[in-house]
């Protein structure tokens, strides 16, 4: 039974209610059996006879027995933006293009998700249940690729306020074929999780996918951006900047990168509650997943890694934009990027008045959301209590 083995203890507080806080009672990460291959190839360089190591794996290689499926296909794109940096009077511009990481679906959740789906594949789960607002980009991509691998989707989705963008990503999640339903409040939705996982063969995923072991994926996102940069002979960052919701992409990034040898601060822009995102919380999972990583591999260095929290673009709350997300969305957009007012506009608004304001010279802004067009159609059986988002009217 996967049920007693699974997340459900480590579910933090939710992004989807910017006043609700939940706290739960912590767990003990466990060391994972091997299963299967953790190599994942790199598209430009890929032969069949010779897949390419990802750069954390080339310097610890012990960490390979960590389970994993491969989502990714290789180190999404860097680019330079000579247009925005003229705009932001800035040095270099670099943005880290995780938006491409996967032709079904991109964006920063993926990451995560290559090591949480093969834990649960590992421990035989059939079903995932996860949870998020309305629109929540983590529950679409635990939809997208959990039903891609032949397993069951059960979202507790919780309210948000609607909006064109809210609509979308919610008929792209019903359309991968999960189940969703809507919960009132996050201690509801928790209980619900419970119930599913008595009933067996079900594995619980933490709100936004944030756990020691999903916060693993960014810890190969900083090593693989630091291959880059160093290939690419670029001058690495003075800053990178990244959304802040459930902490461990941040979290993850600023652990890698600094294990890495990159010296670089990486600034999370609050896109959450500041309960959610504080730094009492930060620290703690800085550790976490540090004392994971050494659990496998005991050469993994003790760093001085630190996230800087930007709480400056968060406005009233969760999902509710401001004037300086907005303007950051045109801004980008003139610029060839798409952004949403949750959290990318956010982060990239705080990037551009550090820019403007003399902060900061060399930034690299990292694009966790996936713009795309999705499939076309509208989902069938859709839940009653969730039809008002799908026609932009909310509860």
């Amino acid at each position: 039974m996967v049920g007693r083995r699974s997340f459900l203890a480590l579910a933090l507080a939710g992004c989807a209610l910017p006043d609700e806080t939940l706290r739960a009672p912590r767990a003990t990460a466990r060391r994972a059996r091997p299963a299967g291959s953790s190599v994942a190839p790199e598209p430009a360089a890929r032969r069949d006879d010779a897949p390419v190591v990802p750069a954390m794996l080339s310097a610890h290689p012990r960490l390979s027995v960590i389970p994993r499926v491969e989502l990714t296909s290789g180190p999404t794109p860097i680019e330079r933006s000579s247009a925005l940096e003229a705009q932001l009077g800035l040095e270099s511009l670099v943005i880290k293009r995780d938006d491409l990481a996967n032709p079904a679906y991109g964006g920063g959740k993926v990451r995560k998700l290559e090591t949480v789906l093969a834990e649960a594949e590992r421990l035989g789960a059939k079903r995932l249940v996860t949870f998020g607002s309305v629109g929540s980009h983590h529950a679409l991509a635990t939809a997208v690729h959990g039903r891609a691998r032949g397993l069951e989707v059960e979202l507790l989705l919780l309210p948000e306020p609607p909006s064109a963008h809210v609509r979308e990503t919610l008929r792209r999640t019903l359309l991968s074929g999960a189940r969703a339903s809507l919960a009132p409040s996050m201690k509801s939705a928790l209980g619900r999780a419970a119930e599913l996982e008595r009933e067996g063969d079900t594995f619980v995923i933490p709100v936004g996918g944030t756990s020691p072991l999903a916060n693993v994926g960014f810890v190969a996102a900083g090593f693989e951006l630091a291959a880059q940069l160093a290939s690419s002979g670029a001058e690495p960052p003075e800053r990178v900047y990244i959304p802040l919701g459930t902490n461990g992409s941040a979290v993850g990034l600023a652990l890698g990168l600094r294990a890495a040898g990159l010296d670089c601060r990486v600034v999370g822009v609050r896109a959450s509650s500041p309960t959610t995102s504080s730094e009492a919380h930060v620290r703690e999972a800085i550790a976490s997943t540090a004392a994971l990583l050494r659990s496998y591999d005991e050469t993994f260095p003790e760093v001085d890694a630190g996230v800087e929290i930007d709480g400056a673009e968060l406005g009233r709350g969760y999902a509710l934009p401001t004037a300086r997300a907005k303007r950051a969305v045109d801004r980008a957009s003139d610029a060839g990027l798409a952004l949403e007012t949750t959290y990318t506009a956010k982060a990239f608004a705080a990037l551009c008045r550090d820019a403007e304001r003399g902060k900061v010279k060399r930034a690299l802004f990292w694009l966790t959301h996936d713009a795309r067009p999705g499939p076309a159609g509208d989902p069938t059986n859709v839940p009653h209590e969730l039809g008002g988002w799908l026609r932009g009217e909310g509860a």
